[in-house]
């Protein structure tokens, strides 16, 4: 089995690359949706971050107040740390569940923010990182409904880890996937190793 993670900054295009690979064979996986599941009524996230911070966070029908959630944490960054403390395990568990039902020969693309080593980052074998112009990034995410401030939040704390590859998505959808397809020709090279590609 062949892992590819893809990270990057906010409204980067990381979604659009996933779902690139997707159409090309990949099983994609994408981390926000799992966070999304376990914030679901009743869900495991949900007990954490009801544990956590109280049921203050919990909208009526019993699931994690998203935006609540997130309202806070622009204003408390500090506590943005316990939140990856009690999240991320549930997510890396989730993902490995996900991996080991699959066939040994499948290619995997997984999408995340976060690959630290000690949770999603173990299953990776090549990472792609999505990178796009701060204006360009900030545009996606007020049209889809982000604030200045919440983006300037999430743009700050973008982590970063060192890449196999790298797309800059500095143009319109076509130039992006002119370029996803260069990256896809490589992965099916023989000579799909460890190295630093640019595109």
């Amino acid at each position: 089995m062949t892992v590819l993670g893809i990270f990057g900054s906010i409204a980067s295009g990381k979604s659009t690359a996933r779902r690139f690979f997707e159409k090309r064979g990949f099983f994609g996986i994408d981390a926000d949706a799992i966070v999304r599941e376990l914030y679901e009524a009743s869900g495991v996230g949900t007990t954490a971050i009801a544990e956590l911070f109280g049921k203050f966070f919990l909208n009526e029908e019993g699931s994690v107040d998203r935006k609540k959630l997130l309202a806070f944490l622009v204003k408390n960054p500090d506590r943005l740390s316990d939140v990856h403390r009690v999240i991320h395990p549930l997510v890396t568990a989730r993902i490995r569940e996900i991996l080991a039902d699959l066939e040994p020969s499948r290619r995997v693309v997984l999408e995340s923010v976060y690959f630290d080593s000690s949770h999603l980052g173990q299953f990776v074998d090549f990472l792609l990182e999505i990178s796009a112009p701060r204006d360009a990034c900030f545009e996606r995410a007020f049209v889809r409904g982000l604030s200045k401030t919440a983006f300037d939040f999430f743009w700050n704390r973008s982590p970063n880890y060192q890449a196999d590859f790298s797309v800059v998505n500095d143009g319109n959808l076509d130039k992006f996937e002119e370029k996803l397809s260069e990256l896809f020709k490589v992965s099916r090279k023989r000579y799909f190793r460890k190295r630093w590609w640019r595109f």
